[in-house]
């Protein structure tokens, strides 16, 4: 076994083998029980178990491992008292003997209640819910052992995966949006805000919040958001933004940027919304972006209520000064603990620094996050460099003179020396392909590999093996960011590559809209006018069948 294939092998165990502590019945519905706690944010003083009867007959007869006890009631009191819900199913590995000890006092106080949750047809489900003073907070758990698909704290809903029609519709919109836009190197997923927080502290370079809101702007163009205004106006929505954009915040990496915004003309979510966040994180500022005629600027008073005076940074578009609905944007920079605070009339240079950093980071090989700030530089001193020294000043120097013969050697050198590192780089992908990628796909066929080799023979592109991937007869292409993905809903994981049909491997459309002419042995160019490519447009963008063919 080679290094290579070790690591792959490595790699795939920790993908799909999730760490637990004992019987995974027990162990859930601690995790599920830590995680109520948790969004209580106090010591609960009675807990409610409702489970599925499968999980209730599986949990109530197994012995949790280091508490010298059987059954639900200690793995409901450690989950309560020491449970971490980060932890997934080893949510109780921090136990110690005195956790144990108060787990017990805790059931001999008789405040865990367990019983049998009626009229439901999973097989695993597990509701708890926590309770302390007048607060209430409940989780369930349906479908997989870490799948959290409610959580609600005194009536506020969290998380709701149960009404899933809205849902998978814009999760539908999304994913067609990034197979159109060619997007490879990218994983989508459904979690709320503080798990992904938990997850992925200063991971990001980029982010965009597209924050839920009333939809103010939005009643013109669809009335009925005007409805559900009635039942959940701005006061519920604020409450949502705050949360979501300070958890935001805490992904971004020191310099990276971040875009806010709303489809709502609500000061309480917008201008306020950035005031709580500058407040709660002063690393992070406003700073101005590229105007448009009739942009206005944003409020710093509303009433009596006045906001942080760099709101006027952020833009609202009213509808009556442009084609259009009302929404309300906010671009924002995380400074780096180097950094000194920036004044207003230094933000010009701040935005140039920033795209020169950009700018130079996306030269480096193997760019996997948005955005890359260079960490190790000293931020204030490029921050505080003159306009002058900051601007990229590029020279041309004078081209030799070659004549015509001369030139026309020298082209076809190059053109031999091209096509020959090319034939051997396809030959290499190739065999890298067979003898390490193949291997691992024991399901296919012989004509299955031997078709997809030869497919892949003509791509121009040198793969990453360690992220090709396989599932069932789908090949994915996993994106290059190194992370946790353990415990993790996912819509999409990577570039969805094709499939194996018998004897065939058929591209996908994603994977094809990723490609570009230059990846590709085999290449169609057809013009704009072209009566063929305007019907296949047709068919495909109007969510028709997406493998007809053309005669």
């Amino acid at each position: 076994m080679t290094e290579t294939e070790r690591r792959q092998i490595i790699a795939l165990v920790k993908s799909e083998v999730i760490p637990a502590i004992g019987c995974t019945e027990p162990i859930a519905v601690a995790l599920c029980v830590a995680k109520a706690a948790e969004v209580l944010n106090k010591r609960p003083e009675k807990i409610t178990v409702l489970l599925s009867a499968n999980i209730l007959k599986n949990a109530m007869g197994v012995g949790i491992p280091g508490t010298g006890m059987i059954g639900l009631p200690i793995a409901v009191a450690l989950g309560a008292l020491i449970g971490k819900s980060a932890y997934q199913l080893e949510v109780l590995k921090d136990s110690t003997p005195d956790a144990v000890e108060a787990g017990k006092r805790f059931i001999e106080e008789k405040r865990i209640n367990i019983s049998l949750k009626d009229d439901i047809e999973e097989k695993l489900y597990i509701e708890v819910c926590c309770e302390a003073d007048t607060d209430k907070a409940t989780a369930i758990i349906a479908g997989g052992h870490t799948c959290f698909t409610y959580i609600m704290h005194n009536g506020d809903i969290l998380l709701d995966k149960q009404t899933t029609s809205c849902i998978e519709e814009e999760e539908d919109v999304l994913l067609r949006n990034l197979e159109l836009f060619g997007i490879s190197n990218s994983f989508v997923t459904n979690e709320p805000p503080h798990v992904l927080a938990e997850r992925f502290p200063e991971f990001f370079h980029k982010i965009m919040v597209d924050a839920p809101c009333s939809g103010e702007g939005m009643f013109r163009k669809n009335p009925a958001v005007a409805d559900s205004w009635k039942e959940k106006g701005p006061e519920y929505f604020s409450k949502l933004q705050r949360e979501i954009i300070v958890q935001a915040a805490d992904m971004l990496l020191p310099g990276g940027m971040m875009f806010y915004s709303t489809c709502t003309f609500s000061p309480l979510e917008n201008e306020k919304t950035i005031t709580h966040l500058l407040k709660e994180r002063p690393d992070m500022e406003v700073v101005p972006m590229e105007d448009y005629e009739n942009f206005a600027e944003g409020l710093t008073s509303y009433k009596d209520e006045a906001f942080d005076e760099s709101c006027k940074l952020c833009r609202r578009i009213w509808p009556h000064k442009m084609s259009g609905e009302g929404h309300f944007m906010a671009l924002l920079h995380k400074k780096s603990g180097a950094e000194q605070e920036i004044k207003s009339d230094e933000q010009d240079s701040v935005m140039q620094n920033i795209n020169y950093l950009q700018a130079e980071n996306s030269k480096e090989s193997g760019l996997n996050r948005t955005f890359h700030m260079n960490q190790e530089a000293n931020t204030s001193e490029i921050l505080n460099r003159d306009k002058k020294e900051n601007t990229i000043k590029y020279q041309q120097d004078a081209e030799p003179v070659f004549d015509r013969k001369n030139i026309e050697i020298s082209q076809k050198s190059d053109e031999k020396a091209s096509k020959k590192s090319k034939k051997a780089k396809k030959k290499q992908q190739t065999e890298t392909l067979s003898s390490v990628w193949w291997e691992k796909c024991k399901s296919l066929s012989k004509e299955q590999k031997a078709a997809a080799e030869d497919f892949f023979a003509h791509v121009n592109i040198a793969y990453d093996v360690g992220r090709i991937d396989v599932r069932g007869d789908n090949l994915y292409y996993l994106p290059e960011p190194q992370y946790d993905g353990r415990g993790l809903h996912f819509l999409r994981n990577g570039l969805f590559m094709g499939e194996f049909k018998k004897k065939r491997f058929e591209p996908s459309q994603p994977f094809a809209l990723a490609l570009r002419a230059q990846d590709f042995d085999q290449v169609l160019d057809f013009p704009a006018d072209d009566e063929r490519l305007q019907r296949y447009l047709r068919v495909h963008l109007c969510g028709a069948c997406q493998s007809r063919q053309f005669p």
